[in-house]
């Protein structure tokens, strides 16, 4: 059996070895793909906070900071969304303090501003061109900041990859 996955080859690495296991056959057939826009950040207003939905956003940012040989302030605390964007934090060595409970965006949004404390915090939410939820006026309170690092960009589909399905194998559509 083959199941086709709408992404690209190196997200498809944590599922090879259960697909090995049941004798399935991956195969990458990615629709988008993650292009980093460039952004300026500077740490001068050294920020409390950093937000994170995207593991996406993750990997780009912190690619910038190494690029500009740039490290967290000690005192700047980093927020995901879930467990996926928490991992991809933890790979470039640093921890995350907060995690929300289900990944959704209004609910992480919702549960981060429950935690803070109520004076005004310096908060940096690093994000894709478009998002589901529009965090800003949650952090009326706050100097809050948007920063777009990426944008999501449609790709023509390898139809070579779509002719190797037959009509007992799977199509799966997949976010991020």
């Amino acid at each position: 059996m083959k199941i086709g996955i709408t992404r690209d080859i190196n997200q498809l690495a944590e599922l090879e070895p259960l697909a090995i296991q049941r004798k399935i056959e991956l195969l990458s057939v990615p629709v988008i793909k993650i292009e980093p826009i460039d952004f300026e950040f500077s740490f001068e207003d050294n920020p409390d906070w950093i937000l994170f939905t995207s593991a996406n956003a993750v990997s780009i940012f912190f690619q910038y900071l190494k690029k500009n040989n740039q490290t967290l302030p000690p005192q700047t605390k980093i927020a995901s969304i879930g467990k996926k964007t928490s991992n991809r934090i933890k790979t470039f060595g640093y921890s995350v303090s907060f995690e929300a409970r289900k990944s959704y965006g209004d609910i992480f949004f919702k549960e981060f501003i429950e935690k803070i404390e109520t004076e005004p915090l310096r908060i940096i939410f690093l994000r894709g061109e478009k998002i589901n939820f529009e965090p800003n006026y949650l952090f009326e309170n706050h100097n809050f900041q948007s920063i777009i690092c990426y944008r999501t960009v449609e790709v023509d589909i390898d139809k070579s990859q779509i002719d190797k399905l037959t009509k007992d194998d799977y199509l799966l559509f997949t976010a991020e």
